[in-house]
């Protein structure tokens, strides 16, 4: 994630840690900086938060709306626009002096790894740093938003409930059985042109060693990859895919 406006950005993350607002003041955890209420009045002459992300309404509105519940006064606009548009976006209008992103939230670990790289982050260190995992702190200004299983999904009327896979081994097992059924009807993140599903398939492979890449060699041929999870989830939910292997969490959970 991308952080530029150091009360909002806080807040955005941490809202349901921090106790109910009391009048003007709202008040924070201890451990909070001593003028931490001089950047909450500061953020009432603010203009809003608008945050460019991967994540559809339905993923945004319960942060929202605990956020509003201690800082009503700030509006907030997120657009879905997918992880690369997120970044092209950003990208072409940082430079022209107009009004752009002030949050960025997208699962494109290369960009977020050639940002950190250059310090294009705005190393703003948030009170509760050190209560996030180390992992969640990769760079200076990058912060891991979330962390969301992958799982399998499949249309549950295409298949029958004991034609359902469990797992990667068993969705081999199933596919083997009947090739021609599942041919090119199996979807996955496509590694090649998605660096968040080269990021899943890479990890899944490290665990599962070379049965995975047994498993993957076997199915291969009949999975067609896409480059998000909400094509994924539709295409699976009007038949013409009827599994999806290692699809984001968060695109089928709110669903």
């Amino acid at each position: 994630m991308f952080i530029r406006t150091s009360l909002a950005s806080l807040s955005l993350l941490l809202a349901a840690t921090i106790p109910t607002a009391v009048a003007d003041t709202v008040t924070v955890p201890e451990y909070y900086p001593a003028n931490y209420q001089e950047l909450i009045q500061a953020s009432k002459g603010e203009n809003g938060l608008v945050i460019y992300s991967n994540m559809a309404d339905n993923n945004w509105r319960p942060v929202i709306n605990g956020f509003n519940k201690h800082y009503p006064w700030i509006k907030i606009e997120t657009l879905d626009l997918g992880s690369g548009t997120v970044h092209s976006r950003w990208e072409a209008e940082a430079g022209s002096g107009s009004r752009t992103a002030d949050i960025l939230v997208s699962g494109a670990n290369d960009r977020w790894a050639k940002y950190g790289l250059e310090g294009t982050m705005l190393d703003y260190q948030s009170p509760e740093h050190e209560y996030l995992p180390e992992f969640a702190a990769p760079y200076p200004g990058v912060n891991v938003m979330s962390t969301d299983p992958l799982v399998i999904t499949y249309n549950a009327v295409l298949l029958p409930e004991d034609k359902r896979p469990t797992g990667l081994g068993s969705l081999v097992e199933l596919a083997q059985a009947e090739p021609d059924k599942y041919k090119g009807r199996i979807t996955t993140y496509d590694a090649a042109r998605n660096s968040f599903g080269l990021a899943a398939w890479w990890q899944t492979l490290q665990v599962k060693g070379e049965e995975g890449w047994e498993d993957l060699r076997a199915i291969g041929p009949m999975i067609r990859g896409e480059t998000s999870g909400g094509p994924m989830n539709e295409k699976i939910a009007a038949g013409e895919y009827m599994v999806g292997i290692a699809v984001s969490g968060i695109t089928i959970f709110p669903v």
